[in-house]
């Protein structure tokens, strides 16, 4: 049950933009949190997790499975870059995973745990609306640096 999971959560509260908490999925959550602790940076939610209105038809925070955030550099309000959010997005545990490079205030994810039968699926989104699959071509565009999350 959802009421007892809050209190095992190391890295999320209850009182965070969830939108409805009591409708969060528990599993995603423990993934969520087991993911937070593994990047070791802070991790914000960047719109309410679970909505009823605002996104694709079938999408996953209807469900209370998906969450919109981004990572902070320890100890600061700064984001990840670009870089880093991609190698992130790569060794994620989700089977969905988003990259929003739009946003004025960062770059952030998208992340959601869609059924095991549903084949893992990562997308780029660098323009509101425009989705695309990730492809060599933003691999190249976007690791011209060497990644370093420390």
């Amino acid at each position: 049950m959802i009421e007892d999971v809050w209190p095992r959560l190391r890295h999320f509260t209850r009182i965070e933009n969830w939108g409805d908490p009591d409708r969060m999925d528990a599993d995603f959550l423990l993934q969520l949190d087991a993911f937070r602790g593994y990047v070791g940076h802070p991790f914000t939610l960047t719109t309410p997790a679970f909505a009823k209105t605002g996104h694709s038809s079938d999408s996953y925070h209807y469900k209370g499975r998906a969450v919109d955030g981004r990572f902070l550099r320890m100890g600061t309000r700064e984001p990840f870059g670009l870089a880093e959010c991609l190698y992130l997005a790569m060794i994620a545990p989700f089977g969905g995973i988003g990259i929003y490079t739009h946003s004025p205030n960062g770059v952030f994810f998208h992340f959601d745990n869609r059924d095991i039968h549903e084949r893992r699926k990562v997308w780029v989104c660098e323009r509101p609306g425009e989705y695309h699959n990730i492809s060599d071509d933003h691999l190249k565009k976007y690791l011209q640096k060497p990644v370093i999350l420390g």
